[in-house]
């Protein structure tokens, strides 16, 4: 079985990661108890579940972990 490699581009890896930190945010914001989002918001975390949207679970988990340890350039 080989390799998988999820992100092709460090754009296309850049926009991954930047969509996690929005999911990340959203848990953390809502765990403190405030579920309220503005309209841009709003966008924001659609935008990110697009984003993700597009890969399985394991291909991101595969990319961070692939990153901590150093990762191919």
């Amino acid at each position: 079985m080989g390799e998988v490699i999820p992100f092709v581009t460090k754009e296309e890896a850049d926009r991954v990661a930047y969509a996690v930190g929005v999911i990340e945010w959203v848990t953390e914001k809502v765990l403190k108890g405030n579920g309220n989002f503005t309209d841009e918001q709003g966008e924001k975390i659609v935008e990110a579940t697009k984003v993700l949207d597009q890969y399985s679970a394991e291909e991101i988990v595969l990319f961070f972990n692939r990153s901590q340890e150093g990762g191919k350039e």
